[in-house]
């Protein structure tokens, strides 16, 4: 990084939010993989073969989760909790390899609304200029979804 660049934490995790979502989804992953720990999974899929679709479509979507989770952990222990921040030219959420979008490609940041399972999350959306759009949930985060926003917002047009 040049000396020209710099660091800027637009947001960061709230613990009190994100441990009890980090501990719930490790848990949720438990009885998905049990199989490994009781018999093999060849053993087992045999056994359940109307199921052997769904099973390994969930195994492999849950190694996708577990990831997801760790990267959290990580960010909660090692970088003081950030969760957006710019570094140089790059607005990052979560992990540089996650998400990671140049800010002079961000044509527009507008808020949004997700909805799974009859629950609804507001969520910021970035519109780029090559037509790509990225979006994050905010519900995790220490501050208020406005809030984000409106740091956001203020932090790339400082930059």
């Amino acid at each position: 990084m040049s000396p020209n660049e710099r660091i800027v934490v637009i947001a960061r995790f709230s613990i009190l939010k994100s441990l009890p979502t980090l501990l719930a989804g490790l848990s949720l992953l438990y009885p998905l993989y049990l199989p490994f720990f009781n018999q093999a999974p060849v053993a087992y899929l045999k056994e359940r073969s109307q199921w052997a679709t769904f099973v390994i479509i969930g195994w492999i979507a849950g190694v996708a989760f577990f990831m997801l989770l760790l990267l959290l952990g990580f960010q909660l222990l090692t970088t003081n909790r950030s969760a957006i921040w710019l570094d140089g030219d790059n607005l990052i959420y979560l992990n540089q390899h996650f998400l990671k979008v140049d800010k002079r490609n961000l044509r527009e940041i507008v808020e949004g609304e997700f909805a799974i399972l009859g629950m609804r999350f507001r969520i910021i959306r970035l519109i780029c200029r090559d037509g790509r759009e990225r979006s994050f949930s905010t519900v995790l985060f220490s501050d208020a979804h406005l809030n984000v926003l409106k740091n956001l917002k203020e932090a790339l047009r400082l930059q």
